[in-house]
């Protein structure tokens, strides 16, 4: 029987970042990873459980360091540090929350062996604590990181759950503005501007590039820059997107503040008119952007 911890804990400087715990007393008890609203525990080691996986408790804040097991895929795999000894993984949940995990020391080599991109994998003993961004780079915005260690260990996850194809959580346009350098973002808009083809480099490593303007509801606006592998790749797509004023929902663009614009990376992903819950709100009348006079916006 799973014994559950039902105390609440509210501290004034948590209540800020808009943040509440929710973990099961079991520290061997899968659980879910949502950075905006609460975590939401899973007993995901058995499928009939999943009807009772999102219970509303609580567990004290001073826990925040225990040992947890979670259920995720791994997004994005980093090259290990100059002198090995820090990797770090962007991994994501199967509400599609997506957190930046870290790895130290001695733990480098075994995990970048065990942990493949694309791969979804429980994992035991794994801790959190927050972020620490202000100190140290980090690659993605989250109120916490997760921290793998000598004592977590991989477990292939099996079971026949389908995680979804697009991250929960998209940054607001008017919040790129304020993100570091060179950190990856997650955002979606409609297609307003469609610039002329350049092209950057010296032959013969010269490559094709393109910038575009996308806006939100708020009519904020962000330039995106499109490099050759994805002009090629959405060599019909992104015309038609751009003529036809699509929603564009890319994943993992990076930070440019020198050109003031994100731009694709090796990592990035894109979905055209994608079903998710923040590009609802995108399915603008096109007479309005037709009359609209935009002014394209820095990051």
């Amino acid at each position: 029987m799973w014994e559950v911890l039902s105390v609440t804990i509210h501290l004034e400087s948590f209540q800020l970042l808009g943040f509440w715990f929710t973990c099961f007393g079991v520290s061997r008890s899968p659980h879910f990873l949502d950075c905006k609203n609460k975590w939401h525990p899973s007993l995901l080691t058995e499928r009939e459980h999943m009807q009772n996986s999102l219970l509303p408790h609580r567990y004290l804040v001073w826990d925040i360091d225990k040992p947890r097991s979670i259920i995720v895929r791994v997004e994005v795999k980093f090259p290990a540090n100059f002198h090995g000894d820090e990797q770090h993984f962007i991994i994501m949940d199967i509400m599609g929350s997506k957190i930046e995990a870290i790895v130290l020391d001695t733990s480098v080599p075994r995990l970048n062996m065990l942990l493949s991109e694309g791969r979804s994998y429980v994992l035991h003993q794994v801790k959190f604590h927050p972020n620490c961004e202000d100190l140290l780079f980090r690659n993605i915005a989250h109120p916490y990181e997760c921290i793998f260690n000598s004592h977590t260990t991989v477990e292939p996850y099996t079971e026949a759950l389908q995680f979804p194809l697009h991250p929960r959580h998209l940054m607001p346009l008017d919040q790129v503005r304020g993100r570091p350098n060179k950190t990856f973002m997650d955002i979606a808009g409609i297609i307003v501007h469609w610039g002329q083809l350049e092209h950057l480099g010296h032959y013969p490593q010269r490559k094709a590039y393109r910038e575009i303007t996308l806006m939100d509801t708020s009519f904020n606006l962000i330039i995106v820059g499109i490099h050759s592998e994805y002009l090629t790749r959405h060599a019909i797509s992104l015309p038609s997107a751009a003529t036809n004023k699509q929603i564009v929902l890319g994943t993992m663009l990076k930070k440019n503040k020198r050109h003031a614009c994100l731009e694709t990376s090796r990592h990035t992903t894109l979905a055209f008119n994608p079903v998710h819950p923040a590009t609802h709100g995108l399915q603008m009348d096109p007479s309005i952007l037709n009359e609209w006079r935009y002014r394209p916006e820095v990051c």
